[in-house]
């Protein structure tokens, strides 16, 4: 892959952008209360700024990899390992977004529990192969067991949850009774919450995040479990998306290549290449931005950019080109000259369009020219 012409024009502005940024507390976001009658109280105001307050794990250098880093950026990975200073952090949207998980998470771990089929949660999961770096982290849950089901219900009605999730659990403690009488097999569940958009590129792709899958697969070779489950909750209309995994199974391939590859990147003492900053998946067969730059806690230090929302407007109207013009050529029709010369820029960026065009998905591509 060849040098992104973008980072050329960003490389002058690093050094004073870095010298700007500090990480001591979260950015603040514009008040979003409506104000208050003077010497009134109010529980917005409290529950944002309740919502704020996080304490972190300091920060030191490491010899291990977390599960969660698996799939991320070498570099960012190689950073961390160092105990490398951010030069970002999670702005205030993106801590409540964390937060809204989590709750979801409690959500359906109290559900677990009360359909009596919640066989270990929040459990250190540590895994290494021989002459790799070691993986360590904490999975949501084992579900399992074999539950007393009317003690299943009787204690689901003591929970006082929302009528959505009382006839939710209701029914799951129903299926489990009828289909699986004499118990169940015990699983990993990794929860993950996301927003419209996203949950329908999961589901249209029917394979979850590569990070989430690689995650989860952790958790079934360290715990020796054959099947595992990701569960995907929308946070905009609460539907559920179950992806399975198996162990072994084509996941398992992929978890010990992303293993061989963090390995070989941490030996060295050179920083691996920073990432592009416009991607082609081959699970979507689409072009787009680059989480792994946006999400980057060095986004300022190794890209320039001093927001994700700055990196975002500058890539995402390319990276639409890009998949307009990949779409006209799926479908066999005549290449303008705009067309021609997105083209070109897309050979700039290091893509081969001949190879990425049997791969691409047009199925969803407007009538548009670059």
């Amino acid at each position: 892959m060849t040098n992104n012409p973008m980072n050329d024009e960003l490389n002058k502005a690093k050094a004073d952008l870095i010298e700007k940024m500090t990480v001591e507390h979260v950015p603040e976001e514009p008040a979003d209360e409506v104000p208050l009658i003077p010497g009134a109280w109010g529980v917005g105001q409290v529950w944002n700024k309740a919502l704020l307050t996080r304490g972190e794990r300091e920060r030191v250098p490491r010899d291990y990899i977390y599960a969660s880093e698996l799939g991320k950026p070498l570099v960012d990975i190689w950073l961390n390992l160092r105990a490398t200073p951010y030069t970002n952090v999670s702005n205030a949207r993106s801590l409540r977004k964390f937060e809204a998980g989590n709750i979801f998470e409690w959500i359906i771990q109290l559900i677990l529990v009360r359909a009596g089929i919640l066989v270990a949660s929040q459990e250190r999961v540590e895994h290494q192969y021989p002459g790799m770096i070691r993986v360590s982290g904490r999975l949501d849950f084992i579900g399992g067991g074999h539950p007393d089901f009317e003690k299943a219900r009787t204690e689901l009605e003591g929970l006082m949850l929302p009528d959505v999730f009382m006839r939710a659990g209701r029914d799951i403690i129903a299926y489990i009774e009828e289909t699986y009488p004499n118990g169940l097999e015990n699983k990993v569940i990794e929860v993950k919450s996301a927003g419209a958009f996203m949950f329908e590129k999961h589901l249209k792709s029917k394979k979850g995040g590569e990070n989430h899958r690689k995650q989860t697969m952790h958790y079934l070779v360290g715990k020796n479990l054959a099947t595992g489950e990701l569960l995907y909750v929308c946070r905009d209309d609460l539907r559920l998306m179950e992806v399975p995994i198996s162990n072994p199974g084509p996941v398992l391939d992929e978890y010990k290549a992303e293993i061989a590859r963090i390995t070989e990147a941490m030996k060295s003492e050179t920083q691996p290449a920073i990432e592009p900053l416009i991607v082609f998946s081959e699970d979507e067969g689409r072009f787009s931005k680059n989480w792994g730059v946006e999400y980057s806690q060095y986004l300022t230090m190794l890209y320039g950019f001093e927001r994700p929302d700055q990196y975002v407007d500058q890539v995402a109207p390319v990276a639409a080109r890009f998949n307009r013009v990949m779409g006209r050529l799926k479908k066999g029709d005549k290449m303008t000259p705009k067309n021609l010369e997105a083209l070109e820029e897309m050979k700039s960026y290091g893509f081969d369009p001949d190879a990425i065009v049997a791969k691409f998905d047009a199925s969803d591509e407007e009538e548009a020219e670059a």
